[in-house]
């Protein structure tokens, strides 16, 4: 088959499934004033990213890839048919996610947790800049675009800075950080000799019954939740009162909000559950990749 390289480092966490499949997606959405068309913002992906294709300095290479497998292993595979307008295009899911016209702040928010597991198209890098033209919520009609990227391809900072490139703008993006724990050299021998138990475990959670892949078979769909706004103010006053880190304050808002779930639905709260937390690395290298 034409098959390029191995799909290695992060890209493989991501790439246990066909690329078709609509699993492990990155999604956000920006909001415009004024009218934008398709044509117009294809046009600038094409004059501002892809005019360095033929580059070797050209960083995202990963847009006009997809991934498959093959004898068990992951390989990338070149697009074969590459076109912009497959990816840069008017939304056009309307038989599927429906959206209302004029449409609002919740509408999008719904249709964004709908997409999530809307299937690729086969043979094309998962990858698609989704034009919305009648969103209102207050002032003149605004355009909302909406990004869709499978996690295979790359991470949110790689979408942050190739919308940059396109829009030759900048986001306020908080620079990533992390903490230094200060252990005594005992607490540190403790940490080391304890991690055969804790990987020993964590196997057990993982594979056994109550494991994720026995869960799955019982879950119909993915639920999206979206939250409102978190004041960092709040998360520091909360961390210096308790003399914790960062991290702690978050991931103990993160279960209370679990657990709440679970008793305004009625139901009884695990003694256990499984989750997975994303955390950024620092000094992410850039282009289209997974850091």
């Amino acid at each position: 088959p034409d098959l390029n390289t191995f799909v290695t480092g992060q890209h493989s966490i991501f790439a246990l499934n066909h690329s078709n499949k609509a699993t492990k997606n990155i999604i956000a959405c920006f909001i415009a004033e004024g009218e934008i068309s398709s044509q117009e913002f294809r046009s600038k992906v094409q004059e501002r990213v892809f005019y360095l294709e033929n580059s070797p300095d050209f960083k995202y290479k990963a847009l006009k890839e997809t991934f498959t497998s093959f004898l068990g292993w992951a390989f990338w595979r070149k697009d074969p048919n590459f076109d912009l307008a497959h990816h840069v295009r008017d939304y056009d899911y309307d038989d599927k996610n429906r959206i209302p016209s004029p449409c609002r702040e919740s509408d999008i928010t719904k249709l964004m947790g709908e997409l999530l597991s809307v299937p690729w198209t086969g043979n094309r890098s998962p990858w698609e800049i989704l034009l919305i033209h009648n969103y209102q919520e207050k002032g003149p009609l605004c355009t909302v675009l909406i990004f869709r990227l499978n996690h295979a391809i790359g991470d949110g900072y790689s979408w942050m800075e190739f919308m940059m490139g396109v829009t030759r703008s900048e986001f306020p993006v908080p620079k990533v950080k992390l903490g230094q724990r200060k252990l005594n050299i005992w607490a540190r021998l403790g940490m080391l000799l304890k991690i055969p138990y804790d990987l020993a475990k964590n196997a057990v959670v993982t594979v056994g019954k109550t494991g994720v892949s026995h869960q799955r078979k019982f879950l119909t769909g993915e639920l999206i939740s979206v939250s409102p706004n978190l004041d960092v103010k709040i998360v520091k006053q909360i961390k210096n009162h308790f003399q914790v880190n960062y991290g702690t304050v978050i991931c103990a808002a993160i279960f209370g909000a679990i657990e709440r779930a679970f008793a305004a639905s009625d139901l009884k709260v695990p003694e256990k559950l499984i989750s997975l937390f994303i955390i950024p690395l620092p000094n992410h290298p850039g282009g289209m990749c997974v850091h």
